[in-house]
């Protein structure tokens, strides 16, 4: 059901009517109370068939995400994360890559990143040296007990996608889910890189009197 809430201090209200038209829109109050308005009449939502698209794209991604990493962590002790920075470096030339763009193409955060790519190296998986191009890039490079370790838990890996993916659909229908999720990933990536964004500045420390 959808969720309404009020004004007042307390836990969320259940409503199956309304929402409080300003906090779903993340805006503020500029009335002289809050304005509800139907779920189904507003404006701005997504359309049944979108919101139906979207849950199941979520549900899938997170399932199979899930089921993938327990295969991994069971069978090579890596995260999901350092197994696809892993299968980057495999698909790359050189087998190399800054990690400027390792954190454009993967889901994770600049700290997060290092954290992988860090537990990665301890583990002789990867090596890391300052670019000679640029002295603030750093490199990452796969190593021959990285390589070895991707292709040993790789088939595992294929198994598995296989069977909750591509199991599921015809080759037909596989190749226009392929097609259409690559015209949203194009979409997407055409904003501008997270390298590019600067650092959030540091908190200020509070003063001590």
């Amino acid at each position: 059901m959808p969720v309404a809430w009020d004004l007042t201090p307390g836990p969320p209200v259940i409503n199956e009517w309304s929402i409080p038209r300003d906090r779903l829109m993340g805006i503020p109050n500029v009335c002289s109370g809050p304005t509800l308005v139907p779920v189904a009449n507003l404006p701005d939502r997504l359309a049944d068939e979108q919101i139906d698209t979207y849950v199941t794209l979520m549900d899938v991604a997170g399932q199979l995400r899930f089921r993938v990493e327990l295969h991994l962590r069971e069978v090579a002790g890596v995260s999901f994360v350092q197994f696809e920075i892993l299968g980057r470096l495999m698909r790359s030339p050189g087998q190399e890559l800054r990690m400027t763009d390792l954190a454009d193409s993967i889901a994770v955060s600049r700290s997060g990143l290092t954290y992988q790519v860090n537990a990665l190296a301890d583990a002789g998986l990867v090596e890391r040296w300052a670019s000679p191009d640029d002295e603030r890039a750093t490199i990452v490079a796969l190593t021959d007990a990285g390589r070895a370790e991707f292709l040993r838990v790789l088939p595992g890996h294929v198994e598995i996608v296989r069977t909750l993916l591509f199991d599921a659909v015809t080759d037909k229908q596989a190749l226009s889910l392929g097609r259409a999720l690559g015209r949203v990933s194009d979409h997407i990536r055409a904003l501008p890189p997270r390298s590019a964004r600067g650092r959030r500045p540091p908190r200020p420390r509070a003063v001590r009197r």
